[in-house]
């Protein structure tokens, strides 16, 4: 549905139902939208009344709203959160838009799906591709691979994303590894990275490999990221992470709150539970 039925929908009473749903708020034509409104919301609305969150009005870009809830009542406000809880790991994982939520780790259920709501999740994915709504599907463009010289080439086995590009931060796949300089100031923030159990270290070959997803933020006049340059991470239409800096030079990010992604596969198809990411300067 629209943004502005989607609104009048709430303030009408969507508790109505009497049942749960989730929804998806975000803009779907990205020429009339700047960079930094390239984001979508994901939430849920419970079986009880509550007050509507004033947010879902804050952005006149967001055009769409998508509603998912179940056909007859069993969808609880419990079930509606593990749904909400995995779209956002979709969405990000999609890597198609930022993740604007105020949902943080806590507020997650800590259970697995029940057989429900595995059940119910099954077919959104095929659904929505067929409907060309491509919220949750992995965007090739988004994904940097690193590739420098014949030094570090062989040593090289590395993917990452910008998350987000306002504030100069790439999120490192998990399994990645990189080959780095033994100066003391890398040495400092790979071990870091070690000790925050974020990654393990090769000493003697100087490599450090990441083990779950982990963000690095740029730093340095050339905003290195551990010790690599943003022109060196490159995607399939070879755009480098520079471009994409530069394109969001001057640009507000919108405050977010959170949790880690899950690890990608090379197909960008979302394999096991979701781990915590580590930041680390770069």
């Amino acid at each position: 549905m629209s943004r502005d039925a989607f609104l009048k929908w709430r303030k009408a009473g969507a508790e109505k139902l009497g049942k749960a749903c989730v929804y998806i708020l975000f803009a779907d034509d990205f020429s009339r939208t700047t960079a930094n409104q390239r984001f979508l919301s994901v939430g849920h609305i419970s079986a009880t009344p509550q007050p509507v969150d004033s947010h879902d009005k804050e952005k006149a870009f967001w055009s769409v709203a998508l509603v998912f809830t179940s056909a007859g009542n069993w969808m609880t406000t419990g079930q509606a959160r593990t749904v909400e809880s995995i779209f956002i790991d979709w969405a990000r994982d999609a890597g198609r838009y930022e993740v604007a939520n105020r949902t943080v780790p806590e507020d997650l259920p800590s259970a697995d799906p029940d057989s429900l709501v595995l059940a119910y999740l099954a077919p959104i994915k095929t659904v929505l591709e067929f409907a060309g709504i491509d919220v949750f599907q992995f965007n090739r463009e988004g994904l940097f691979t690193l590739s420098r010289g014949p030094k570090f080439g062989k040593l090289d086995r590395a993917k990452a994303r910008v998350v987000p590009a306002a504030v100069k931060t790439i999120e490192i796949y998990q399994d990645s590894r990189l080959g780095v300089n033994k100066l003391p100031e890398i040495i400092e923030k790979v071990q870091a990275l070690v000790d925050a159990g974020a990654a393990t270290f090769d000493g003697d070959a100087g490599v450090v490999t990441f083990i779950r997803p982990t963000r690095v933020i740029a730093s340095g006049a050339f905003d290195t990221l551990l010790g690599t340059f943003p022109k060196d991470w490159t995607n399939a239409s070879r755009r480098s992470i520079q471009d994409v800096f530069d394109d969001h030079k001057g640009a507000r990010q919108p405050a977010t709150r959170s949790f880690a992604p899950l690890p990608m596969e090379t197909d960008g198809e979302q394999p096991t539970p979701a781990s915590m990411s580590a930041t680390c300067p770069a």
